[in-house]
């Protein structure tokens, strides 16, 4: 039994394990006993795995992995699978009343359209800017619609543009072939409008912040999105009824 555990990485029982055991058998008789012993979680014995087949064609209904270690989730369901990625950047330097632009991008990782409605205070008071003053935040666009991410996509499709860089021929020819869909390369500083960027599975869209009193900060500051997403249930996740909608705060650095 022990090699088998060993061969399992299963750790071996012992003695303080023993110990923690036998007192938490005594201490269901006297909750409020006294002790020394460290107190560990109790344990629960090795289940046996068995196998199951159909009595009238012998078709294995369940039929066990002898190793452990080889099983794997068949679907995974994680928040990074559901939950849409904010990414903020400041595009242009401060202009002459102290007005940084910047561009805001949601990344959809679902295989539903989503739609998105951001929210933030007009004023971040500064013991959450984290730049020793407070900052006034203009967000022109609220609402919108993410598309579907599709099955088979390239990796460079799911990057906004702001994200795209120099450093590869691939990403040098998709900043191009966008700047040409585009009419030309997009620029995030209009006072008049909001500026607003739509890709294969994601959008970007212009915002601006400026401080209110001098500052100390050698980083950008930190400003909260309270987002709320509403969608329909994928297709997998069959065993759901109705939508999908929830809400969630996201703090980004520019």
């Amino acid at each position: 039994m022990a090699e088998k555990l060993q061969l399992m990485d299963l750790p071996i029982p012992g003695p303080q394990l023993q110990q923690s055991a036998d007192f938490h058998l005594k201490r269901s008789s006297n909750p409020l006993m006294a002790t020394s012993v460290p107190i560990l979680p109790v344990e629960k014995r090795l289940l046996a795995k068995r196998r199951y087949s159909c009595p009238t064609c012998n078709t294995y209904l369940q039929n066990p992995i002898a190793d452990p270690r080889l099983i794997k989730i068949s679907e995974k369901e994680f928040a990074l699978d559901v939950y849409p990625v904010l990414l903020a950047k400041i595009v242009a330097d401060a202009t002459a009343d102290d007005v940084i632009n910047c561009v805001l991008s949601v990344i959809n990782p679902l295989p539903t359209s989503i739609n998105v409605k951001i929210a933030t205070a007009e004023t971040i008071p500064a013991n959450i800017t984290g730049i020793g003053s407070e900052i006034t935040v203009s967000l022109p666009l609220t609402a919108f619609v993410v598309p579907a991410r599709r099955e088979k996509i390239a990796l460079l499709e799911t990057l906004p543009t702001h994200m795209l860089t120099d450093a590869t021929r691939a990403s040098r020819a998709e900043k191009l072939a966008r700047s040409i869909n585009n009419g030309g390369q997009i620029s995030w500083v209009n006072d008049k409008e909001p500026v607003k960027e739509q890709g294969t599975n994601w959008v970007s869209m212009s915002f601006a912040y400026s401080s209110v009193g001098p500052t100390q900060a050698t980083k950008p500051p930190k400003i909260p999105f309270y987002v709320t997403v509403e969608t329909k249930m994928p297709q997998k996740w069959t065993s759901s009824t109705g939508g999908l909608k929830f809400g969630f705060w996201a703090v980004e650095r520019t």
